[in-house]
This record gives structure tokens, C-alpha cells and sequence, in this order.
């Protein structure tokens, strides 16, 4: 496999693999999440790119959280 180069700190998206790297997962448990609606992504043409802005707040402690909800509106957390 080809070595993905980091992605620019300032990009508003990240593929698949850097998103894994971030967030310290395999790119199939990435993917996994897209197909499940956990983690939002978009298409272009063939790439899959993911907001850094729902990355960096699906790493942050649950504590620092604005709500208990991802992006999808699926919760974080577990509220029972």
C-alpha cells in the first residue's frame, strides 16, 4: 500500500486513512463508521473525505463535549 503523505493541519477534510491516524483506528473501522452513519463523510468522485472539525470532536473526552450526540445525532455516550 502507498504511503499517504499527512494532511495539510489546515484542511477543512481528510481522507479516510489520514482520519484513522487521527483518531488512532484502522481505515476499515473508518469506513465502517461511514457505512454504519456513524461518522459523516462526503464523495469526490472517488475519494471519501471527513470534516477535521467531527474528527476533533469525536477525540474529545465526553466531558468537553458541547452534547452527548455525534454529528448524526447518535449518541456518544451511554445515558442509561
Amino acid at each position: 500500500m502507498p504511503r499517504v503523505a499527512p494532511a495539510d493541519p489546515a484542511s477543512l477534510f481528510v481522507s479516510v486513512d489520514e482520519s484513522g491516524r487521527l483518531l488512532s483506528l484502522s481505515p476499515w473501522t473508518i469506513r465502517d463508521l461511514i457505512a454504519r452513519g456513524v461518522l459523516p463523510a462526503r464523495r469526490l468522485g472517488t475519494r471519501v473525505l471527513i470534516s477535521r472539525r467531527v474528527l476533533e470532536e469525536l477525540a474529545e473526552p465526553p466531558s468537553k463535549r458541547k452534547d452527548t450526540a455525534d454529528a448524526t445525532g447518535h449518541a456518544l455516550t451511554d445515558t442509561r
